[in-house]
């Protein structure tokens, strides 16, 4: 089967799994795809999958109760790339001071 095609359903129905993608396909009728050619998620990496398991955790440094004065601590992030680019940009940087 070509890969085009899986990833075309695998897309449509929503990023599933594979295992997911083979029962999916077992159970229903009047598509092209067959469910022994359904590749691991090794072989075939879904960006969105990836994208969807990122996990943000908590610090383990513990911050002062303190509030700081202006621009003495200042937190920040950078985004990107971004698609579509917005003009020459493909990224962007938030800064925030933690007094405000």
């Amino acid at each position: 089967m070509d890969s085009k095609v899986y990833m075309l359903w695998h897309d449509r129905l929503g990023h599933p799994g594979s295992s997911m993608m083979r029962k999916i396909i077992t159970n229903s009728k009047g598509h092209p795809v067959l469910s022994r050619h359904i590749t691991t998620s090794n072989d075939n990496p879904c960006k969105a999958y990836s994208q969807g398991k990122l996990v943000t955790r908590p610090s383990q440094l513990k911050v002062d109760e303190e509030s700081p004065s202006f621009l003495q601590r200042i937190q920040w992030d950078i985004c990107g790339p971004i698609q579509p680019p917005c003009g020459p940009f493909r990224y962007f940087m938030v800064l925030v001071d933690a007094s405000t």
